[in-house]
């Protein structure tokens, strides 16, 4: 999945065409950069669509996700979300609008041609909560979906009755929050270590990708493995999991080389580590990915790199997009002024 840019900012990506529009850009990184509260309004934005598109049963007055804040009336939740994306090689636009913390409009169109036609387009009387639904070509029935409350999505709803289209749209917007988590070095979490250390031992691919990024990028490795460990909690049931083992050269050893287990690493190394389990995937499948505090890597040259991969158009071929959520400005300095666009400022 992948964010359309409007006309007027095209200019910024040049050689990112879209595979659905010759006449669409996309941009390969985008910055929404400001004070912390401006930041957080942007990541609670995105959240919200998240657990709308794969939860939405929870009232939204409740502070679903936390987003109460983020939309220009405060603390009432009325507004609108208007959305251009690329999905699979088409063009699609999703349009929401909430009024007292109900959905009162939503829909989904499919670009065909020059024009778009729906997929579903969704009205509610907010007197007597009569939902008026129009469905075509979205994979499930309009009876199936008639009875969905005032306070979930239709993706959501079609994705629990198996429109494909819904669920790989939700799904989208969950893994495009996947590294959302690592937002500076002093947060890096063991379990988050552990996870990465999961993912690299499924996909050895990326994990090779990972350790040629490192050592270009300076780090004294030859190698990352992933060693099989257990653990017995009180229950007696084992646990497994993988610790990140870096390997480097050692004439003083009799093989030549030395082990060390990654705890033993500088924060700053576990977090590249883990960031990269979240930037390298979203390479390989074209995904989006929202990355909340990369700057604070300090390194100018590990952040240059890291959006070096994706305005690279030999290394990202499948146009995949980087959100940077930053507090300061001074990110722009690693990004060349065609490569990146500075988002509107989002207001509380």
């Amino acid at each position: 999945m992948s964010f359309v840019l409007d006309g007027k900012n095209a200019h910024s990506c040049d050689g990112f065409k879209s595979s659905a529009n010759d006449e669409i850009c996309l941009s390969p990184i985008s910055v929404v950069a400001g004070e912390d509260r401006s930041r957080s309004n942007f990541i609670k934005a995105i959240n919200f669509l998240v657990g709308l598109f794969n939860g939405g049963e929870e009232d939204l007055l409740c502070g679903h996700l936390g987003c109460t804040s983020f939309l220009p009336l405060g603390s009432v939740l009325n507004g609108n979300f208007s959305l251009e994306f690329e999905m699979n090689g088409v063009l699609y636009r999703y349009v929401l609008e909430l009024e007292r913390g109900r959905i009162v409009y939503e829909s989904l169109h499919q670009k065909r041609a020059k024009l778009y036609s729906y997929l579903f387009v969704r009205e509610i009387d907010q007197v007597c909560f009569l939902n008026e639904i129009k469905i075509k070509n979205f994979g499930v029935t309009e009876k199936c979906l008639r009875h969905v409350k005032a306070n979930s999505s239709l993706i959501y709803a079609g994705a629990m009755q198996g429109s494909l289209i819904a669920k790989k749209m939700a799904s989208s917007f969950l893994s495009m929050m996947g590294g959302g988590a690592v937002r500076d070095l002093q947060d890096v979490l063991p379990g988050q270590v552990l996870k990465a250390a999961d993912f690299f031992y499924n996909h050895d691919l990326l994990r090779k990708k990972m350790v040629n990024f490192l050592v270009h990028q300076g780090f004294d490795l030859c190698d990352v493995k992933m060693k099989r460990s257990r653990h017995i909690p009180r229950d007696g049931n084992p646990i497994f999991y993988y610790v990140p083992e870096i390997i480097r050269s050692c004439t003083r050893k009799p093989d030549g080389y030395s082990v060390t287990p990654i705890w033993l690493e500088d924060r700053k190394f576990m977090a590249v580590f883990v960031q990269l389990s979240v930037l390298l995937p979203a390479l390989e499948g074209g995904g989006v990915v929202c990355m909340d505090g990369m700057d604070a890597l300090v390194d100018p040259e590990i952040l240059n790199a890291h959006l070096g991969m994706f305005a690279n158009f030999e290394s990202n071929v499948n146009n995949a997009q980087v959100i940077l959520v930053t507090k300061s400005i001074d990110v722009l300095g690693g990004v060349h002024p065609c490569q990146a666009y500075i988002a509107s400022r989002v207001y509380p």
